[in-house]
Formats: structure tokens, C-alpha cells, sequence
């Protein structure tokens, strides 16, 4: 639970008036439009000395509200992460970057996924496409 990990900026070493300046920043994000919403927190030590939720996750629908329970499309904020993990995977001689799907995805074997390899997906070349909302597009 939350709670149970919460503890004073000062009972971890840190500054209360430093941390107020990260909750500054993400309000002036907000004010630029940089994005609608953001649910934010600074640990140390495992403990969580600030937490802060901004914004509307849908900013068309009135009601909704940002809280530590939102949900938030990541888009392409994981593809840095992935990138590395099969970067070293592939150093550590785990995967390599010619192996298909169909290794991974038997369920893929004889469908027209079966010919994209992990190079294919790392460089977004796969040609499989993906939808998002009500939009269904193919990667370029």
C-alpha cells in the first residue's frame, strides 16, 4: 500500500522546499500544454518522501480525474527500455537479432507474422499493424 511507504522529505535526507520545486515543474508542464495529466513520485531509500496527481487523463471527457490508480498510455516511451533490454540480450548472446517470432509465438507459425524477426521488430519493419482507439494505421 501507498501509505505504508510514505515518509518525510526530512526523515530520508531530503530538502521539503526542493521537492516542492518538481511539483512546480510539473505544473508549468501543465500550463505549456505540455501534457494533460501526471501522476508523479520521488523515492529514496524506497520510500516515497513526494507523490502528486495533476490533470485530466481525458481532457474531452469532463468528469475524469488523474489519480494514483490512472492509467496512461505510455505510446512510445517504451521502446527506449526495450531497445536496451534486447541490446543486451543480444551482447549477452541470449537472442540475436535474425531469430523470428515464430520462436517466441508458436501460434504465429503459417500466419503472415511468421516471417518478421526481432531485427524486424527493434527497426518497427515488421509491416504488422497496430490500432489504437478507433484508428488502425501500419507502422511507416
Amino acid at each position: 500500500m501507498i501509505e505504508n511507504l510514505t515518509a518525510k522529505p526530512e526523515a530520508l535526507g531530503m530538502n521539503p522546499q526542493r521537492l516542492q520545486r518538481v511539483d512546480a515543474l510539473i505544473r508549468e508542464g501543465m500550463a505549456a500544454n505540455w501534457y494533460p495529466a501526471a501522476a508523479y513520485a520521488v523515492l529514496r531509500h524506497g520510500q516515497i518522501a513526494l507523490q502528486g496527481t495533476i490533470g485530466k487523463p481525458q481532457p474531452s471527457t469532463p468528469n475524469s480525474v488523474t489519480n494514483a490508480d490512472t492509467l496512461f498510455d505510455m505510446a512510445s516511451l517504451t521502446k527506449t527500455v526495450t531497445a536496451i533490454l534486447l541490446l543486451h540480450a543480444v551482447e549477452d548472446g541470449l537472442l540475436t537479432l535474425g531469430q523470428r517470432i515464430t520462436e517466441f509465438l508458436p501460434e504465429t507459425v503459417g500466419t503472415a507474422l511468421s516471417g518478421i524477426s526481432l531485427r524486424h521488430l527493434a527497426t518497427h519493419t515488421g509491416g504488422a499493424g497496430f490500432q489504437r482507439g478507433n484508428r488502425s494505421t501500419k507502422p511507416s
